[in-house]
């Protein structure tokens, strides 16, 4: 008698018989469904994570001023510290640098190496930190707008690559320490780390997919500023302005709009004038 098998490995027309090679493809498949039923869930709570504009949060709730309408115009903790002071911009970056953290680490406590092996485990927490970069920049909250992503990229970094932080740090500190700009620092340490994760980090391709993913979005969302570093138009950090660029803006409009309303005493007599020959006319 011909028995036939069937995709479990047992025989129709005949008696049962177990095979290994099947229940190992049927348990893989199942691996398979579970692994993406979970990682993209994961991915984008991670994105919807890095989508929260503490920029915007901390300038409209706390001071009832939308940065984007003010100073350079850019969601992130550098303009929230121009417009209202070392308060803000430190509790701007810390929460932009959490949430960072967060979604990183959430990714990683899920995906461990022992339940689903090494490289998913990694690619996963890559990943969830990539999307909360990119959460950052083009957040769902505000019409897909947002800041340029280096304290939320600081924050996936620390999660990622903890033995590059330090380093980054102090290259950070030493370029805006000398040159004042605050988008130089960043473009260097974006050139800098996929460099860093090549050295401490060597032969690992997820991390360094993340850091050229990084640098390339580092790049891209600062086009304006390249722009302006290179006519040497860049605005510079200036710690006696921290906290007044607002009120100075506001009082150059206040100006303006007096200077438009008031006229001079020749101005108001020629405008006398000209209104009494016109009655004179009429």
């Amino acid at each position: 008698m011909v028995a036939t098998v069937d995709m479990a490995g047992g025989m129709i027309g005949g008696p049962a018989v177990s095979s290994p090679l099947g229940s190992s493809l049927l348990a893989a498949s199942n691996s398979n469904v579970t692994f993406w039923a979970l990682a993209v869930p994961v991915v984008i709570c991670a994105y919807l994570i890095g989508g929260i504009p503490w920029a915007l949060i901390v300038g409209k709730r706390v001071f009832g001023i939308d940065p984007r309408e003010h100073g350079s115009g850019n969601l992130g903790a550098t303009n929230v510290l121009r417009l209202f002071g070392y308060r803000a911009g430190a509790a701007t970056l810390f929460l932009d640098f959490a949430k960072g953290i967060l979604a990183t680490a959430l990714a990683r406590m899920l995906f461990t190496p022992a339940l689903w092996g090494e490289a998913r485990a990694g690619w996963v927490t890559v990943a969830a930190g990539v999307a909360s970069i990119v959460g950052h920049s083009y957040s769902p909250y505000i019409r897909f707008s947002g800041g340029k992503g280096v304290a939320t990229s600081a924050g996936v970094l620390t999660v990622l690559t903890p033995l590059t932080v330090p380093i980054q740090l102090v290259v950070l500190m030493a370029v805006v320490g000398v040159s004042r700009i605050m988008s130089l620092g960043s473009l260097v340490i974006a050139v800098a780390y996929p460099l860093l994760v090549l050295w401490l980090y060597p032969g690992d391709r997820a991390r360094m997919v993340t850091a050229l993913a990084l640098a390339t979005l580092v790049f891209w969302r600062h086009r304006s500023n390249i722009v302006r570093l290179a006519h040497g138009e860049e605005a510079k950090l200036d710690f006696k302005r921290v906290g007044k660029v607002f009120r100075q803006e506001a009082e150059e409009e206040d100006a303006k709009g007096q200077g438009a309303n008031a006229q001079s005493p020749c101005e108001q007599g020629t405008s006398r004038q000209g209104a009494s020959g016109q009655d004179a006319g009429e």
